[in-house]
Parts: structure tokens; C-alpha cells; sequence
């Protein structure tokens, strides 16, 4: 069932416009209240001059594989539910980006992705973005636990951790055990969402979550997969970054504190718009104990946030516009 058109124009001409313009203008404030900017333009001009160009043109490219690979994912998500093309889940997938921005922990996504759904497939297609997210943590936790590891091992600390041995026992405790739940839980949705189903206070979505127990081994393993593969574009992303900016680490330690940094920022609650300063400190605070290289470390920070969330933030706002106006794509 289709909105009516009275709400469609009214999202149309007025909540996606004014959407776009909140977001630039919060891009223009964030960016403008980094420190040392009129430093990091003059180096990234000149460097648009310079064979490292190819850093920059890499990282972009990620994008698009990064969002690429998260549609295939929402393609095979919705597959029990409502098959769509491709395109079709790449949209929903740049609209969910726009919404993410503004709302705590990004719970936003799920109302973009939705978006482009019908309205009976829409209660289901929320609880199958949280498999996909979960997938997605599991994968994060998994590689930023064995980043810890590795770092540990090697005798490296961080300033901002105490380096005790009590509490390095408890992170590695707390960190380990909730990988562990995550990978029992993704693996047993079907039977978590039956199980959730007979509770009396959630029966009225009983209907929603039956979506999760539709899904076979192997098509789980798919979706965990993909996630892997994302994964990897971002820390290829943080390496050619790195590469663009003048941050010499050798591959290992780059991989390493990017996957470490990676956990502490899923970590850490917040709104995706506002946490540009977040990331640059944790980056700082990670990849700083490494490399003395912090304006690029920021730099760094600040261009990935730019490049993986403000344009298919924007993109998904013109595209959520076109949608509810009725444009043909």
C-alpha cells in the first residue's frame, strides 16, 4: 500500500530537502571546527598534484565497494521476504545512510532501508537489517579482539588503557566472551526468534520474526561472508588513506590498529553525524601510539568519515527525495 500522495509530496519537497540541508550544514561545522584546516587543505591540494592522487582515487573506489557489498547483503536478507534487484537494495541501503546520521547508534538505518519496501514487508525487513548488523559486529569484534592480541603480544600498550594485568584479563574476557555470544546468536536466530515469538508482550510482531528462521546454514554463512569481505575494503580504505597522507606503517600494524580501532568505535554509543571528533581522537590515541604522523592520523579520520558516510548520505537523500516523488529511476 502506497502512501498517500500528500504525504509523499510533503516528503518530497520538504523532510528530504530539509534533510540535505541539515546535513550540510552540520558536514560545513564539524569540518570547519577541525584543527589545522587551512594545513590539511594546502597538503591535500598539493597532493592532487602528485602520484598519490591514486591513494585518494583508491579509497573512493572502496566506497563504492563497501556499500556494494553491504546491498548484496540486503539483497540475500530480503530474499524470503521480498526479493529485490540489486539496485533496488543498493537504494535502500544509501537511504538507510541518510537516516543513520542523525539518529543515536545509527538505528535510523533500518526506517531508510525500509524506505523502498512495500509496507507489508517493512516489520520483517527491520528484524533481518539487525541480522545483517550482527553479522557485521561479529566480524568486527572477531578481527578487532585479534588486533588486541596481536598488539599485546607484541609488547605494545596504549597510553589511555591501564596496563595492568588484571585488566588487560577482564577486557580480553569481556571482549572474547561477547564474540562468542554474537557468533552462537547469528548462527541460532531462527530459534531465538521463535523463541522471542511466544513471549505475550511480543507477540503482535510474531509475524516479523518468523522472517529469521527461514534462512539455512548456508545462506547465513553468505551473509557472514560479505560482511567479511566489507570489512576488509575498510581496512583497505584506512591503508590507502594512510599511504595518501604520509602515515608509514608497515601493513601488518595498519591493519592491526585500524581493526582495533574499529571495536572501540562500535563500542562506543553515539550519533554517526557527530562522532567525526570521537574517531579522531581514538584514532590519535590508537594508531598514534605507532606513527608520530597525527596530523595525517586525523587527516586520515576525517576523509573516511567524509568518503563512507557524508556521500551516500547525500546520494541516499536525493534518491529518498525521487522516491517519494514519483520519479522513475
Amino acid at each position: 500500500m502506497k502512501p498517500p500522495r500528500t504525504i509523499k509530496s510533503w516528503i518530497a519537497y520538504v523532510l528530504a530537502p530539509l534533510l540535505l540541508l541539515v546535513l550540510a550544514i552540520s558536514v560545513y561545522n564539524q569540518v570547519r571546527s577541525q584543527p589545522n584546516l587551512a594545513e590539511a587543505w594546502l597538503y591535500i591540494s598539493q597532493s592532487f598534484f602528485s602520484s598519490s592522487i591514486w591513494w585518494l582515487f583508491a579509497a573512493l573506489i572502496g566506497m563504492l565497494f563497501n556499500w556494494g557489498l553491504e546491498a548484496l547483503k540486503w539483497q540475500r536478507l530480503l530474499s524470503h521476504t521480498e526479493p529485490v534487484s540489486f539496485t533496488r537494495a543498493f537504494r535502500g541501503v544509501l537511504t538507510g545512510v541518510s537516516f543513520t546520521l542523525f539518529t543515536p547508534n545509527r538505528i535510523g538505518e533500518y526506517l531508510g532501508r525500509i524506505w523502498h519496501l512495500s509496507a507489508d514487508s517493512r516489520g520483517a525487513a527491520v528484524c533481518l537489517s539487525i541480522t545483517g548488523g550482527i553479522a557485521q559486529l561479529f566480524i568486527t569484534a572477531l578481527f578487532g579482539m585479534g588486533a588486541f592480541e596481536f598488539l599485546w603480544k607484541g609488547g605494545f600498550t596504549l597510553s589511555f588503557l591501564p596496563d595492568y594485568p588484571l585488566s588487560i584479563f577482564f577486557l580480553r574476557f569481556i571482549g572474547w566472551s561477547t564474540t562468542i555470544v554474537l557468533l552462537v546468536l547469528y548462527f541460532n536466530l531462527g530459534a531465538a526468534g521463535n523463541f522471542l515469538s511466544r513471549l505475550r508482550w511480543l507477540r503482535s510482531i510474531q509475524n516479523w520474526m518468523q522472517a529469521l528462521t527461514k534462512f539455512s546454514l548456508k545462506e547465513l554463512s553468505l551473509v557472514l561472508a560479505l560482511s567479511f569481505f566489507r570489512y576488509l575494503v575498510f581496512l583497505g580504505q584506512y591503508f590507502f588513506l594512510f599511504q595518501f597522507f604520509g602515515v608509514e606503517l608497515p601493513i601488518s600494524l595498519s591493519f592491526s590498529t585500524v581493526a582495533f580501532l574499529f571495536l572501540a568505535l562500535a563500542m562506543i554509543p553515539g550519533v554517526a553525524l557527530a562522532e567525526l571528533g570521537v574517531r579522531g581522537q581514538l584514532s590519535l590515541w590508537i594508531v598514534g601510539a605507532f606513527s608520530t604522523n597525527s596530523l595525517g592520523i586525523v587527516f586520515t579520520a576525517t576523509t573516511i568519515w567524509f568518503i563512507n558516510l557524508i556521500l551516500p548520505a547525500l546520494a541516499g537523500g536525493v534518491l529518498m527525495m525521487k522516491n517519494a516523488s514519483g520519479i522513475k529511476e
